[in-house]
């Protein structure tokens, strides 16, 4: 029997609303990163500034797909009402921010991952302070952390943090320069309310909502997303690396 792309709890129209918001955000969340490279190459003074960034980018985009799409994805709400704040707080992002930039298209997609890029950051960062005090807790002795998981987790704040100032140009400059603050503060929010859904998201997927200790019938739902998740995650990557590479 194959398993459910809705929950089965959902009936009529809202199975397929439901699978097409899902499809809606894996689409959106995949494009973000190479959509936002491609508008960050073209925006004016950039890749001046940063000469060096593509090397930078690739291990970021790397990082980017594997922990934010897919955990994400995993963690991505099993109702209609988490459905619709989920991908509906992206697109109202995206709509917002042509307002601030004068229709520059690639900025909506350009926002929409600055936004996501900052929730990963926040997520990032609270879940090393938790292991950190975690692992240091259980032992009463700093030395119970073992210098690879000391590595591992500089790396990952050093590849999010490269990735924000790498990339984080345009976004101030944006808001510097619009004339109408209606719109800017608009889009400020937009921005702010992307940030928190995306937060919801990975902390009720994370061990830290106990998503992942869950069985049954929402990690069947999820399981069968997999393959979809997958495609998503490889054409980010290449698409993110092509774009790093032009």
């Amino acid at each position: 029997m194959a398993e459910p792309l809705a929950p089965p709890e959902l009936a009529g129209p809202a199975r397929p609303l439901y699978v097409a918001l899902r499809l809606l955000h894996l689409a959106a969340v995949s494009a973000a990163l190479p959509l936002a490279i491609v508008f960050w190459k073209s925006y004016p003074g950039s890749s001046a500034a940063h000469p060096w960034a593509a090397p930078l980018l690739v291990p970021g985009a790397l990082f980017w797909g594997l922990f934010f799409i897919v955990l994400e994805q995993y963690s991505y709400p099993p109702h209609l009402r988490g459905a619709l704040l989920a991908t509906g707080s992206i697109f109202i992002n995206a709509l917002l921010a042509l307002r601030v930039s004068s229709g520059m298209a690639l900025y909506g997609a350009y926002q929409v991952f600055m936004s996501a890029l900052a929730a990963q950051a926040v997520f990032i960062v609270a879940a090393a302070v938790w292991f950190v005090r975690k692992k240091v807790g259980r032992s009463g002795n700093p030395a119970a952390l073992s210098w690879k998981y000391l590595w591992l987790l500089g790396l990952i704040v050093f590849g999010a943090a490269a990735m924000a100032v790498i990339l984080g140009g345009p976004l101030a400059d944006a808001f510097r320069r619009a004339d109408d603050r209606t719109s800017v503060a608009a889009s400020v929010a937009a921005f702010a309310f992307q940030t928190l859904m995306h937060l919801q998201t990975l902390y009720r997927g994370s061990v830290f909502g106990g998503a992942m200790k869950q069985e049954g019938l929402r990690e069947r739902l999820h399981g069968s997303w997999g393959s979809l998740i997958a495609l998503g995650l490889i054409f980010s990557l290449l698409a993110a690396l092509g774009a790093a590479a032009l």
